[in-house]
């Protein structure tokens, strides 16, 4: 007798002494039987230790998996997924389009060791991408006849995508700034893989991030645009890229920008993390410096003092992506509108 894990409805048939149609028919439709022979079959099936059919030759055979793939972003991992306030709004947005569909939800690791493999044995009708050097997973998934969505990253126009207007959002939270009075400025930005911060000294190339995604660039192209406009030199500022992690960001920040009032961050989770570091530093918000972030997650509003930030609609923004992940059709586009929400983080600046 084979072992229990290669055994097949086959080995079923032969020990109960009824046909294979007979078997098939117990485990996928179990009212074509009658129920002394489907009870008599079952208990061959348990007595010999055979568990069922294998769901994977059936979903093969259908072609339909009834599930869509979620990209984590980038180095992250899925611990920092949903430890990430920003990562548990997108993944309950794609769960909230998970359930209105009745699909499953699979997580598929973004980390450049593992995805291509994850990517090529997942079971899954569609996928939703969210990181930078995308183009060869999109192409295995194409080549497997997936629907891809992508967020927040450029994409072919034959992919459809979901992303936000980040450069206007970046201009609004540096010009709110401004008009408080505010002219000594220092940006923190997100790094994208693992390391210790990245820091950009005034007088150096500040306009591209060593280790920034799109959307990062993005942002800081919108700074930069609105501190130009008023007479101020983005390269003069200093710029910190740092995981949304980083445990010191605020002593990080301190030591490589003293003198700034204005801080502009493009994370509320790296935003809330300086908030506290000031806080055991002594170093007073807004009174001292004024700090606003970027994305409007729930947790900034409860933050001390609540964080100013720009808001985007990330729920929306990952129901959209995957709905997109599901359907048929030629490839569609959104852009989403930003907002800014204006709380006790930010104040005028210091005289």
């Amino acid at each position: 007798m084979p072992t229990p894990a290669r055994l097949t409805i086959n080995d079923v048939a032969r020990a109960a002494g009824v046909s294979r149609g007979t078997v098939s028919n117990v485990f996928s439709h179990p009212e074509r039987v009658r129920p002394e022979l489907r009870e008599r079959v079952e208990t061959v099936a348990r007595d010999i230790g055979y568990g069922g059919p294998d769901p994977r030759g059936r979903l093969l055979r259908r072609g339909k998996f009834g599930a869509v793939g979620y990209v984590v972003p980038g180095a992250y991992g899925f611990v920092n997924l949903i430890e990430s306030p920003f990562g548990r709004e997108m993944l309950l947005g794609v769960a909230d389009a998970c359930d209105a569909a009745g699909i499953s939800l699979t997580l598929i690791d973004g980390r450049a060791a593992q995805i291509e493999a994850a990517v090529d044995n997942a079971l899954v009708d569609g996928l939703i991408i969210g990181t930078a050097g995308s183009a060869p997973v999109i192409e295995r998934a194409m080549r497997r006849g997936m629907r891809v969505a992508i967020v927040d990253v450029a994409a072919d126009a034959a992919i459809s995508s979901v992303s936000i207007d980040a450069v206007t959002g970046a201009k609004l939270a540096a010009r709110h700034l401004l008009d408080l009075g505010h002219r000594r400025f220092a940006i923190v930005s997100v790094r994208r893989t693992q390391g210790e911060p990245i820091d950009h000294a005034p007088g150096r190339r500040t306009t591209t991030l060593r280790d920034g995604g799109p959307l990062d660039r993005e942002k800081l192209r919108g700074y930069s645009e609105a501190l130009t406009a008023a007479g101020l030199d983005i390269n003069a500022m200093p710029v910190l890229e740092t995981v949304p992690w980083q445990a010191d960001i605020g002593p990080a920040l301190f030591a490589a920008a003293p003198d700034a009032t204005a801080i502009l961050v493009m994370s509320d989770r790296q935003a809330m993390t300086i908030l506290r570091d000031f806080a055991r530093l002594g170093r007073r918000v807004p009174e001292q410096a004024s700090i606003v972030g970027f994305d409007g997650v729930p947790d900034g509003a409860a933050a001390l003092p609540p964080l100013t930030t720009i808001e985007q609609p990330t729920r929306e923004k990952a129901r959209r992506a995957t709905e997109l992940a599901l359907s048929a059709g030629p490839a569609q586009h959104s852009m989403l509108s930003v907002k800014l929400l204006v709380r006790a983080s930010s104040g005028p600046a210091p005289a």
